[in-house]
């Protein structure tokens, strides 16, 4: 397990050059970790041989990289608006036990860009109709064969619809999520497929 406390600051700030169009950006800095505790425990009984075990407490880390995001917003027409953004984060590296032996891996994250876009339709302002999708490439470091690497490029849709009255605004809506890609079998550098499917 592992707990950690820190800070994060998120700065944004919009330009707006007409009423057709908006720009936007946004910057999230680094993790900055105050206090992180980790606990880690394996035992292990082989058939032959003594056993060994790990059962450590002391620090912890977590990390999360620079994260800078450029977007804009067009409105060709009154009841037509397309959005479209695109994130960089970069890359960090960081052990989240270590002071274990068991699992002191390195935790890498590779510098990546993300995608999203989206449509906001409005023939009737009352019922705001919205769609996007999204792109959201690995992150980890590494490549397949090596071991424990897993891998996965994340692709989605949403969609959604909304009623607004003169005093209350509802929207509902739904997503779904794909992955392609893949994982090194335990102990081998066989690599196998590996995905997932969110609803």
């Amino acid at each position: 397990s592992l707990d950690a406390l820190g800070l994060s600051a998120v700065v944004g700030v919009t330009y707006i050059p007409t009423d057709w169009i908006r720009f936007g950006a946004r910057a999230q800095t680094p993790f900055f970790q105050v206090h992180g505790s980790g606990d880690t425990y394996e035992v292990t009984h082989p058939l032959a041989g003594a056993s060994s075990t790990e059962n450590i407490q002391g620090t912890g880390k977590y990390g999360k990289p620079f994260d800078f995001s450029l977007g804009t917003a067009v409105s060709p027409a009154p009841w037509f608006t397309l959005l479209a953004d695109v994130s960089l984060q970069l890359g960090l590296s960081y052990t989240e036990f270590p002071l274990s032996t068991d699992f002191s891996d390195v935790t890498t994250l590779k510098t990546v860009p993300r995608v999203n876009v989206g449509v906001e339709l409005t023939p009737d302002p009352s019922y705001p109709i919205r769609v996007g999708f999204l792109y959201d490439p690995n992150a980890n470091g590494g490549n397949p064969g090596d071991s424990g690497y897993t891998g996965e490029d994340f692709f989605g849709v949403t969609a959604g619809v909304g009623f607004a009255s003169p005093h209350v605004r509802t929207c509902v809506g739904g997503f779904y999520l794909w992955s392609n890609g893949e994982a090194t079998v335990s102990e081998t550098s066989n690599v196998a497929p590996y995905n997932s499917r969110a609803y």
